[in-house]
């Protein structure tokens, strides 16, 4: 956050519902910061980093035995109002919650209302951010759009039917995503052409398609193997109920062209996160955008942690969507929304490999 003393009065929330003791915490996003490079394509980043950090505190908060709640589906205007944001320039993008029930001091003192906690002085900001409007105007005009003055989280659209085709029984391989915080780093020197087996990439996928908690399960994922032990090279469609994977055909012509000439085709396995982004807009309006951009960073994020628990090496990369969206034979509603690229490392790359650069 960018404004000094609203840390405190964020984590005295207490709404969704409980007469309790909450601790909530807001990700929040100041948008101009990376207009100069992405544009509008930013939004779209900032919404799947949000999912991408929800994963994150929700499985360190699981490494920590904690009870810990996701909200991407809020009442925007108080939550900003709490925070003293200006939606026009930053604002809130998601809440978690930590249940403190258990604590005898934060069940002290008499309830706190949102009321009381409003009207304490909103602390002077450490730096001015300036609206977003003159510059990234149909980011502004989306992000407008989509708050709302209700609480979720409410039933997604359904996903596509799963294609036909051959169908790939993978075997059950708990895997917990917490096991891979300490290792979670994208490779520095990207992947060597080993192949992978067949049960890591089954733990990561079932981890994967378990879908945003506290918002909707709103993407498909798909997979790309081209180096995988007992697995013919090809796409796949991932189905969570079964824990299968369905051949939707050969590598096409569009996809042989990106393997050869992007990172994509380093890579042992791509996960590739496909949703509809027109799907959900009659439930949920313009802020369908949001929950199914978060969803995408969710799925990549517990896949990522899923890769490292593993002993394998992930790259989230953004580009080439359509590109893939072609090659996978959808038509843009579904579209593929992201990758995560998964492989053999070419070096060690910790998180202590990275900060001293060791080789």
């Amino acid at each position: 956050m960018s404004r000094d003393g609203t840390v405190q009065r964020a984590a005295r929330t207490m709404e969704y519902g409980r007469p309790a003791v909450l601790t909530s915490g807001c990700r929040c996003t100041g948008r101009r910061r990376t207009s100069f490079k992405y544009r509008e394509f930013g939004y779209r980043l900032q919404t799947q980093e949000t999912g991408v950090l929800v994963a994150q505190a929700l499985t360190v908060a699981d490494r920590l035995g904690l009870s810990a709640r996701a909200h991407l589906h809020f009442t925007d205007r108080r939550v900003n109002a709490l925070l003293g944001l200006t939606p026009s320039a930053e604002a809130a993008m998601a809440m978690i919650t930590l249940d403190m029930a258990a604590s005898a001091d934060a069940a002290a003192g008499p309830p706190v209302t949102y009321e009381s906690l409003v009207e304490q002085p909103v602390p002077d900001p450490l730096f001015d951010v300036p609206p977003i409007g003159d510059r990234l105007p149909v980011t502004a005009a989306l992000h407008e759009a989509g708050m709302t003055d209700t609480q979720g989280p409410s039933p997604g659209p359904p996903l596509d039917p799963r294609p036909g085709g051959r169908v790939i029984a993978l075997p059950r391989v708990p895997v917990r995503p917490a096991d891979g915080i300490d290792r979670r780093c994208s490779p520095p020197d990207g992947f060597l052409p080993d192949a992978i087996g067949m049960a890591p990439l089954a733990g990561l996928l079932e981890a994967s398609g378990t879908g945003c908690p506290g918002s909707v399960h709103a993407t498909a994922l798909y997979c790309l193997a081209s180096r995988v032990d007992g697995i013919a090279a090809g796409a796949y469609r991932y189905d969570p109920a079964e824990h299968t994977l369905t051949e939707i055909g050969g590598i096409s012509h569009t996809l042989v062209a990106v393997l050869s000439r992007t990172p994509v085709g380093e890579a042992a396995a791509v996960l590739l996160p496909v949703g509809d982004p027109l799907g959900g807009f009659s439930p949920f309006g313009a802020r369908w955008y949001r929950l199914l951009q978060a969803d995408v960073g969710f799925a990549l994020q517990r896949g990522a942690l899923a890769a490292a628990a593993c002993g394998l090496a992930t790259r989230i990369h953004s580009g080439e969507a359509h590109e893939l969206t072609t090659g996978l034979g959808l038509d843009g509603t579904p579209a593929v929304l992201s990758a995560l690229l998964i492989g053999v490392p070419r070096a060690a790359s910790t998180w202590e490999d990275r900060m001293w650069h060791r080789r």
